[in-house]
């Protein structure tokens, strides 16, 4: 399941506004195309976004539709190394972590 969610990360306002997985979308996570419909819906593009995920073929779907992406390491299933073959633009060992993490990488681009 891909779910959109929405961090204003001067306000740390979290807002789950849509849901999207297999029962309704047309493309399946590692497949990059699982983001577009997402992507139009909320009339982002995929350099304003972040993806928070748990495992290589997460990170797979984010690099090839061009989200940055962001390992949790909290369930301890995965290790860094584990994603050695994808780009990773932070790692967090929490999710509560993903305010922050996001917010270092807007300050990266900055």
């Amino acid at each position: 399941m891909i779910g959109a969610v929405v961090i204003d990360v001067d306000d740390t306002l979290c807002l789950t506004e849509a849901a999207y997985h297999e029962g309704n979308t047309r493309f399946m996570k590692p497949d990059p195309r699982a983001f577009d419909e997402l992507l139009a819906a909320a009339g982002l593009r995929p350099d304003e976004c972040v993806y928070v995920g748990d495992s290589p073929g997460d990170a797979q779907a984010a690099n090839g539709a061009g989200l940055r992406f962001i390992a949790c390491l909290q369930s301890g299933i995965r290790k860094r190394q584990d994603f050695a073959a994808h780009r990773v633009d932070a790692f967090i060992d929490a999710f509560p972590d993903v305010v922050e993490a996001v917010a270092s990488l807007d300050g990266a681009r900055s």
